[in-house]
């Protein structure tokens, strides 16, 4: 490669790259695909429904364990999901009632988006 090649294809790259930052900069708004799913799914556990169903779920497979008499082990392994699930919701809505929060997010309504000032 001779110096004049590499110094045209040295102004080329730096015009690519000067030329891009527009195109590169991010406004905050954009996410990822699956981002609205994760919304509608974070927004179906979580409030009074979720938390009724919850404690109905943690009693009722409660009381099957304890009164149920024999169960094989898949029933009882699903009992036991139920119950961990039913806990995590209720344990979130209980944290949020209170004051602090399950899940930690940060607060883009003030433009504290990463890089920005």
């Amino acid at each position: 490669m001779t110096k004049g090649t590499f110094v045209l294809l040295l102004f080329v790259c730096t015009c690519v790259v000067l030329s891009a930052t527009d195109v590169l900069a991010s406004d905050g708004t954009g996410g990822m695909p699956f981002d609205d799913v994760l919304t509608k799914i974070k927004q179906s556990v979580t409030g009074r429904f979720a938390t009724v169903a919850s404690l109905i779920g943690i009693v009722a497979a409660g009381a099957t364990l304890i009164f149920g008499g024999d169960l094989n082990g898949f029933f009882r392994s699903m009992l036991f999901v139920v119950m961990v699930v039913a806990i995590i919701i209720l344990a979130n809505n209980l944290l949020t009632a209170v004051g602090s929060s399950a899940l930690v997010t940060p607060d883009m309504s003030q433009g504290a988006a990463i890089g920005t000032k």
